[in-house]
């Protein structure tokens, strides 16, 4: 007997291989318009955070606040990421398989993004090292930066590794950045610090000092802004048993450095003075005359030392005198925009200082003080002064 042809209908029985056929090759079926909503909102929200970071990071370096930003950015960036993960989970966005398995083949776009974002994290904690004032608070405020800054840096990468499904590019190129930022911010402290070119002076004090800003980043020093006219400048205050004053806080007299004696740094001649600002309660700020009361002297070739902040009426000195190293030419006080009383110096090319003409300052070292950073004692100057730093001047 011949067997019958087969026919389109019996070919496949029952029409099952047919669907199944139909469901694998053929054209897929468009998603629903909710999905694509959630998707797209996905998927710009997430540009928008990223680009929120960015605004906030550029803001936060122009006006010299990396040190800020270094405190708070990495906690609102954790909370970020646990919002994000709450609906990432309802939505089944996790991919949990990632903790026991980052070596596979389909882990490796998150394994690359987790080291990203742990190396970020390592540097958020490296700079913190360097920027977290440790002169004039105590320890449960110390502690509390820590916490800021290492707590959220590892929270973070504890987050990384339940990461969403879907890579995010746009945050890890801003990832990137931000590592890019602070890998330069570390490399201009550590390795381009040399005192060989800085301007030879003597301390303008006497004793132990402290400086809460110094240095060649905006994490550290916050007047090494863009464009700013206190580039290398510094902050200097008197600090004992890690605190820098004893008694009521708001009193600028409780203060270990007020009304200390400010004396000529170099040989030269006084050029500018101004001494009739009030000195204000600590937490109230001159904004209008933000130096406060200040000697300008001339120390030739150029270059001038501005000493600021200092107590109204205590300036010793008028214009056109002759000053000598060691000479008193004022008091420490709490005049002009300040958060305490402290010394502020700086040395630049101009005879006078304000914000409407460019002024050009240079890095400077100290002659006749020990160097301590660290615990260390130097007994020369090893290089460019950094927050946390302290001098006591040689007997």
């Amino acid at each position: 007997m011949r067997a019958e042809p087969v026919t389109g209908d019996s070919r496949v029985g029952n029409g099952v291989e047919a669907e199944l056929l139909a469901s694998t090759s053929g054209p897929r079926r468009p998603r629903p318009l909710l999905h694509l909503a959630e998707s797209r909102w996905w998927k710009w929200s997430r540009r928008s955070f990223a680009g929120l970071l960015v605004a906030i990071g550029v803001v936060g370096w122009l006006s010299g606040l990396t040190f800020q930003m270094l405190l708070y950015v990495p906690l609102g960036v954790v909370v970020g990421s646990l919002l994000q993960r709450v609906p990432a989970g309802i939505r089944r966005r996790l991919v949990v398989r990632f903790v026991t398995s980052p070596l596979d083949a389909e882990s490796r776009p998150y394994l690359a993004q987790f080291v990203l974002r742990a190396l970020l994290a390592g540097l958020v904690v490296a700079s913190g090292s360097l920027a977290i004032l440790r002169i004039g608070l105590g320890d449960a405020e110390i502690r509390t930066q820590w916490v800021l800054v290492a707590g959220s840096a590892l929270v973070f990468v504890l987050l990384q590794l339940i990461p969403s499904r879907s890579v995010s590019r746009a945050l890890n190129v801003v990832v990137l950045v931000v590592a890019a930022f602070l890998s330069f911010q570390l490399a201009q402290v550590h390795f381009r610090s040399s005192v060989e070119s800085a301007v030879s002076i003597a301390a303008p004090f006497e004793g132990e000092w402290a400086f809460t800003s110094a240095g060649r980043s905006t994490l550290i020093n916050p007047h090494y802004a863009l464009g700013s006219n206190q580039k290398y400048a510094a902050d200097l205050v008197v600090d004992r048993g890690g605190r820098t004053f004893e008694g009521t806080r708001e009193l600028a007299s409780s203060y270990h450095c007020w009304d200390e004696p400010i004396l000529a740094p170099a040989d030269g001649v006084v050029v500018a003075v101004e001494n009739d600002h009030q000195d204000w309660p600590v937490g109230q700020r001159d904004h209008a005359n933000p130096a406060g009361n200040l000697v300008i002297i001339d120390i030739g070739d150029g270059l001038y030392v501005m000493m600021a902040h200092l107590r109204m009426g205590s300036v010793t000195m008028a214009e056109g005198e002759r000053v000598v190293v060691g000479d008193v030419v004022g008091r420490c006080g709490n005049s002009g925009n300040t958060s305490e009383p402290h010394l502020h110096m700086q040395v630049q090319d101009s005879p006078v200082f304000n914000f409407e003409d460019r002024i050009e300052t240079f890095p400077f070292r100290f002659t006749n003080t020990i160097h301590i950073r660290g615990g260390t004692e130097y007994p020369e100057q090893q290089d460019q002064f950094r927050r946390n730093d302290l001098v006591r001047t040689k007997p």
